[in-house]
């Protein structure tokens, strides 16, 4: 790992650009990056070995990578991944305030939709290792609430597609029925919802998501991406307490969004009080429930939006996952993410129980198991509709735990054998020589 990291940042251009803007090296700052192929591979590749150092290495590794997390950060600013790409050829169906109802089939892009759905997943696998930086190590997000301006990552089906025809009837260009067969587990929307513009509906007051606007992946994003501003939140909480911070300063920035919520069509409207209807998961006795009693108004705004975000759940996975199919099964750890919920819901609770001071690797221990334990409000929970347990269930009883050299083979653990994965190509079940 050490030699293939060395290797790929000492070739990279892009690596060395960025880097050397961060130390402030006169000489660089005026280059251009992020618009090539090599440029993207050159990112992915970076953002590859932080992959492997954070989830993969032993202490030193992971320290490490959390120290150079801001170069890559950073590359992902400086190379656009942030925005859709508005240099010609580029996918329509990527950019903000497009009218898709009405939108013409035969002038579907494929190779444009396809690289610019490359680029925004690269964005937001990079935006889900910031998040888990905060929640797992304590480390304070780089990316702010409203900077990745993206559309969610496209249905599985569309971006698994072999064909342009085959992606245009995934993404419902063909119609509904089409789009059905095609892609019977997505939402098949031809345009997803923008990150920050979801984000708003759920901790609004009035606007929440419309049934079936999202898929499961979007789902993951948004949990994690509420629990930065619940992390962002407790850590305001917990600086006002100890006298650090003025109560006044308990608030998020506005979202600088130009669109209103309401014209959007994955939008409904709530309660007009600004209440929440809850999913009956969330009551009985053995449910983590924030008690509204003492608690902030920024707490309680995001204690109902993992509240309207768990309904949002709920209702699609009875939809795209019926419990009395045995085809639709869920596969992979980000299609997974109920277990999140559970979490944020029994951080809101224990707050006070969380060390703050606490090291890196003590609160990637603390959290790993807060994560395993919450696994009997999911099994609970998701028994009451007949639902599959899902991968972040198969995390392995010592990762992270007895050991702090990490092996991801313990976290990412194989797919069920007798269901191997629906991706074609993809096998998990090769047994060894």
């Amino acid at each position: 790992m050490e030699l293939a990291k060395a290797v790929i940042e000492r070739n990279s251009q892009i690596y060395t650009i960025v880097a050397r803007e961060q130390t402030r090296d006169s000489g660089f700052g005026d280059e251009s990056i992020g618009s090539s192929k090599s440029d993207l591979e050159q990112i992915t590749a970076i953002f590859m070995m932080q992959v492997l150092f954070t989830w993969h290495g032993t202490p030193l590794q992971r320290e490490k990578a959390r120290r150079e997390f801001p170069v890559v950060a950073e590359i992902a600013r400086r190379a656009g991944l942030t925005k859709p790409m508005t240099s010609s050829p580029f996918s329509v169906l990527h950019q903000p305030n497009v009218t898709v109802e009405n939108f013409n089939a035969a002038s579907f892009d494929w190779n444009a939709w396809v690289d610019q759905e490359k680029r925004s997943r690269l964005m937001f696998t990079l935006f889900l290792t910031d998040a888990a930086l905060s929640l797992y190590f304590n480390i304070a997000p780089r990316f702010e609430k409203d900077e990745i301006r993206l559309p969610l990552p496209a249905d599985d089906a569309a971006w698994d597609a072999q064909t342009a025809s085959e992606c245009a009837e995934a993404l419902g260009l063909h119609g509904p029925v089409v789009a059905r067969s095609r892609n019977p587990e997505g939402s098949r929307r031809p345009k997803q919802p923008e990150m920050h513009s979801a984000l708003n509906a759920l901790t609004h007051n009035v606007w929440d998501l419309q049934p079936g606007t999202t898929n499961l992946y979007s789902k993951f994003i948004l949990v994690h991406a509420l629990h930065i501003q619940l992390w962002t939140a407790l850590r305001q909480v917990s600086l006002q307490e100890s006298g650090q911070l003025n109560p006044q300063n308990l608030s998020f920035p506005s979202s600088g969004t130009t669109t209103p919520i309401s014209q959007h069509d994955w939008v409904r409207g709530i309660e007009p009080t600004g209440s929440v209807t809850h999913s009956a998961s969330t009551s009985g006795r053995a449910t983590p429930v924030v008690e509204a009693a003492g608690q902030s108004s920024l707490l309680k705004t995001i204690n109902n939006a993992f509240d309207k975000w768990k309904k949002a759940w709920d209702e699609d996975m009875l939809t795209q996952y019926p419990p009395s199919s045995t085809h639709y099964r869920r596969f992979g750890f980000c299609r997974d993410a109920v277990h999140f919920y559970w979490l944020a819901k029994y951080l809101m609770k224990n707050n006070r129980a969380m060390d703050w001071q606490i090291a890196p690797d003590q609160r990637f221990s603390q959290v790993i198991n807060l994560l395993k334990s919450v696994k009997t409000w999911v099994v609970s929970d998701s028994a009451k509709r007949g639902e599959e347990l899902g991968s972040v269930s198969d995390i392995g009883s010592d990762y992270g735990v007895t050991d702090l050299t990490l092996d991801m083979a313990q976290l990412f653990r194989p797919i069920n054998k007798q269901i191997d994965s629906p991706v074609p190509g993809v096998h998990t079940n090769i047994g060894l020589a």
